[in-house]
Order: structure tokens, then C-alpha cells, then sequence
């Protein structure tokens, strides 16, 4: 699926002039970034490795299209009680880390985002209209939680953790 949602990107690009959504690898957020000294990144990765060990691997279905109006399209994942329990259990862990003084996430709406923030008003209709007949309805293994970094320009895979 990884391919496939870089190969859609890659055609947006063409299509609608929009590149910000390359940025970033396929991926589902689980937290919206947050900004760490340098000095917590390990308390953080410790802290998730703790979590992950017991963690269940799970399944994510991805099913049709949907957008935050006027900016953002993406692929809509199912909210099922799996991705919730994810979401619930990185929530509570992040929530002991006293060095952290940002919103944990607390509206949790699973998707894989297609085009985002470089997208005009004008291209999001058109490009809702191109995309109301593509049928997306897959399922996928999780296996495991990543961490990205940013790297002033890009986000990569910094730590990657599996869930048993």
C-alpha cells in the first residue's frame, strides 16, 4: 500500500502543482508533532519502546476518500476499537513525560493524508471532484509504531518500534 499512496502523491504533483504531502512518508499519526530539546529525545524513545512491548499489532482499514475542507484530502481509515486503544495508550504514556508541555492529541480522526496545505481552495474542488469515483477498500497489517523527525526539511523514520 506504501507504494501505491507514494505513487498518488507523485501524481498530485503533476496533476495539481502540490508537494508538501511528499514530505512525509505514508503513514498514519497517531500524535501531532511536538517539539523536544534534544536532550528528551531519549526519555521519549525509552518511554515508547516501554509501551510497545505490549502493544498488539492490529489491522487498519482504509476505506474511500476524506478532507479537512478546504486544504487537506486523504485516505479515511476506519476508527476501530484497535487504532483507538493505539491512540489511547500512547495518549496516557506521553501524558507521564513531565518535560512535555504540549497538547497531547485528544481528537483522534485516523487518515492517510494525500495532498495538504499547498493545496488552493480551487485545486481542493477540483481535485474532490477528480477523486469521488476512486474506490479505496483495503485492509493492512500494522506491525509497528514509527517515530519521525523532522529534518528542517522532510520527515523521516527516526525510531521505529514493534508491537507483539
Amino acid at each position: 500500500m506504501k507504494a501505491e499512496v507514494i505513487s498518488l502523491k507523485e501524481g498530485f504533483v503533476d496533476k495539481y502543482g502540490v508537494k508538501h504531502a511528499l514530505k512525509s512518508p505514508p503513514h498514519v499519526t497517531i500524535q501531532m508533532p511536538i517539539r523536544l530539546e534534544s536532550r528528551h529525545v531519549h526519555e521519549l524513545i525509552e518511554l515508547l519502546e516501554k509501551t510497545c512491548t505490549y502493544m498488539q499489532h492490529g489491522r487498519l482499514e482504509l476505506k474511500g476518500i476524506g478532507a479537512f475542507t478546504p486544504r487537506t484530502i486523504f485516505i479515511e481509515v476506519v476508527k476501530n476499537s484497535w487504532i483507538t486503544s493505539i491512540h489511547n495508550t500512547v495518549k496516557s504514556a506521553l501524558s507521564t513525560l513531565e518535560f512535555l508541555n504540549v497538547e497531547i492529541t485528544e481528537n483522534f480522526h485516523p487518515h492517510l493524508t494525500l495532498m495538504t496545505r499547498d493545496l488552493s481552495p480551487n485545486m481542493f474542488i477540483m481535485a474532490m471532484e477528480d477523486l469521488k469515483d476512486l474506490r479505496i477498500d483495503q485492509t493492512i497489517p500494522v506491525h509497528k509504531l514509527t517515530l519521525y523527525k523532522h529534518n528542517s526539511k522532510t520527515w523521516e523514520a527516526h525510531k521505529v518500534f514493534a508491537l507483539v
